[in-house]
């Protein structure tokens, strides 16, 4: 069964789905460019002292911070301040930083990913938190919503917000066109990631008359979803490929009792 997911291709979204049964084709609706990269450069060379943590809420963030670092040389070190995350996909690439710059520039201890789903959730593990940070750096896109970051400072928080990188919604019209290419008629799942997608993926779906189940990541997705009268068959808890997968599976069954 073939399964659109609109985004860039992931290993862990690949091989999960695969291993459930499911033939993956991956499409992105946007694209990213790094922005503001000196000045994260400078930060990172000279602000470790500012900050008890680091709050990176996508993997585009992850590459910004790769990098803003690649050549320093600094006495400074960033790898005893946790950094926190929101699903295991930013996790992963976080802790992966290690291998790639130098280590005294990655995090030791990446916390949350396993814990939240989303930024409601992640906020309240932090605040749940014995030794709750005072002062954060947050890494943003110019599509970042503001809710985490006010949760965090209505307790208290002081919150430094760093834009590092800024996306582009494809076109409607484009993804219409690439689904035609890629001959999509016989799709039987679509996975929609943000609700910006969904502004574009709709049209595309409804203009082609694809007869596909949505899968939703996130609350704010399926709401938007839900406002464009569009069904959603499956989301999981939290932004996992195996969580999909078995929401699916789960759907699946039941179409066929």
């Amino acid at each position: 069964m073939r399964v659109l997911l609109f985004k860039e291709e992931t290993s862990n979204y690949k091989d999960a789905l695969t291993e459930g049964g499911y033939d993956t084709l991956f499409i992105p609706v946007l694209r990213s460019i790094s922005v503001d990269i000196p000045r994260l450069r400078e930060l990172i060379h000279k602000s470790a002292h500012d900050y008890d943590a680091v709050l990176v809420t996508s993997q585009r963030a992850v590459q910004a911070w790769k990098e803003a670092s690649i050549g320093i040389d600094s006495p400074i070190s960033w790898s005893n301040i946790p950094f926190y995350s929101v699903g295991p996909s930013t996790s992963n690439a976080l802790q992966t930083l290690k291998d790639t710059i130098n280590p005294d520039l990655a995090p030791r201890d990446v916390l949350g990913g396993e814990e939240s789903g989303n930024g409601n959730q992640l906020a309240e593990y932090i605040l749940s938190r014995e030794e709750k940070p005072r002062r954060i750096l947050y890494l943003v896109g110019d599509k970042t919503a503001s809710e985490l970051s006010n949760i965090l400072q209505d307790h208290g928080v002081e919150i430094t917000r760093l834009q590092v990188y800024a996306t582009q919604q494809i076109a409607s019209e484009e993804i219409e066109t690439t689904l035609k290419q890629k001959e999509c008629t016989d799709t039987v799942w679509s996975v929609i990631f943000s609700p910006s997608g969904a502004n574009v993926i709709v049209p595309a779906i409804k203009n082609l008359k694809l007869d596909t189940k949505l899968a939703s990541i996130g609350p704010t997705t399926t709401r938007r979803l839900q406002e464009m009268h569009m069904n959603v068959d499956a989301m999981p808890a939290r932004p996992d490929a195996r969580q999909l997968t078995e929401e699916m599976h789960k759907s699946d069954t039941v179409d066929r009792t």
